[in-house]
């Protein structure tokens, strides 16, 4: 099969050539989950997801929508063709999903999904951005008890980021998660003494230990 593309390309057929939303056949070949061999050709020659022929507004607006497109593949552990469309250019660090929420990192992080989620983290994956409330991928996988998502970010030198420190906690002293707690007391600590809000660091402090305390009692 491969040959037989090679053939086509050899005989000028357009790399570039766009469906009716704009995009091309590289695009085609990932979503039919082409052969390995058909896609490297395709990328070896230049291939693009969106056509060049496409003007610059609906490019960018289709640059968004495979992101978004790579965000449902996630939820649907289409984790094969969801690496293949990122190794093809999709921005994974772009804000995606419903309402641009969003990026391809956190998707992953918040399905769970860490194999995919370590590799992004090593090919260009931001795990610092932040979603619309101001959570970073580690807040979600925290908030989530995505325990193999929490360690994939922390090895990596995640921060916690978000405005909803009392609910993150909440997560992490119900899942006994020791390690998301103190990540957690020492974020808002350092938000603390940058906005002069000591007070309300102490508070989160007395919650947090009451909080710890309770499930302890609980599980005993």
């Amino acid at each position: 099969m491969c040959n037989s593309y090679r053939a086509l390309l050899d005989a000028g057929a357009d790399l570039h050539s766009p469906d009716a939303k704009g995009l091309t056949p590289l695009y085609t070949a990932i979503e039919a989950g082409a052969d390995e061999g058909v896609i490297s050709l395709l990328k070896e020659r230049g291939a693009e997801l969106v056509s060049n022929a496409v003007k610059a507004r609906k490019r960018e607006d289709l640059i968004a929508w495979l992101a978004g497109h790579v965000n449902d593949l996630i939820e649907k552990r289409e984790l094969i063709k969801a690496k293949g469309f990122i190794q093809c250019g999709v921005d994974m660090n772009l804000p995606a999903g419903f309402e641009r929420r969003s990026n391809v990192v956190m998707a992953a992080t918040v399905d769970g999904c860490a194999e995919l989620l370590d590799w992004m983290l090593k090919n260009g994956g931001n795990p610092n951005a932040t979603n619309r409330k101001g959570f970073t991928a580690l807040g979600m996988a925290i908030e989530a008890g995505c325990l193999g998502a929490t360690q994939v970010l922390k090895a990596a030198g995640a921060l916690i980021g978000g405005m909803d420190t009392i609910k993150l906690l909440s997560t992490a002293c119900v899942t006994g998660d020791l390690h998301g707690v103190i990540g957690i007391l020492s974020k808002a600590r350092k938000d603390s003494k940058e906005g002069g809000g000591e007070f309300l660091f102490i508070l989160v402090i007395v919650w947090a230990i009451r909080m710890m305390t309770s499930c302890f009692i609980y599980r005993h």
